[in-house]
């Protein structure tokens, strides 16, 4: 959810850094899969506006640059280019790659995600009255 969001799901789901949704009070579980599939339907069919793809790029590399500011996380990410391609120079590889997404690709990409099989676990927290002690 954190790519592209449409306003029909923001209105029903609290949004996540996460690939997951939780219904928002008032908002069923079955109301919010359902809205949910059909944005995921809607980005394999049409993908994203250029305002969606533009805002989500930005918040990516913005997210990614500011998590370069600590040291650490530097080390751990030329570290993982270097196991993972042989070379620590993959941030401009990657930087590349997100600056080259386009709608296209998106849609290319949510299709394959729309056509495989997935997890649709539910959650729903206990009611009070299940909480409340047993008398005799």
């Amino acid at each position: 959810m954190k790519l592209v969001a449409h306003r029909a799901v923001e209105k029903l789901v609290v949004r996540s850094a996460r690939h997951d949704a939780a219904a928002k009070p008032g908002h069923g579980l079955d109301e919010t899969s359902a809205a949910v599939a059909a944005e995921i339907e809607r980005l394999a069919s049409d993908g994203p506006t250029e305002a969606e793809l533009a805002r989500a790029r930005n918040t990516h590399l913005a997210d990614f640059y500011k998590s370069l500011d600590h040291l650490q996380t530097r080390a751990d990410l030329l570290n993982h280019y270097q196991h993972v391609l042989g070379d620590p120079g993959g941030v401009a590889r990657d930087v590349a790659r997100y600056e080259q997404t386009t709608i296209a690709s998106v849609r290319d990409a949510f299709a394959r995600v729309a056509g495989a099989a997935h997890l649709d676990l539910r959650i729903s927290p206990e009611s009070a009255a299940a909480d409340a002690p047993v008398t005799a």
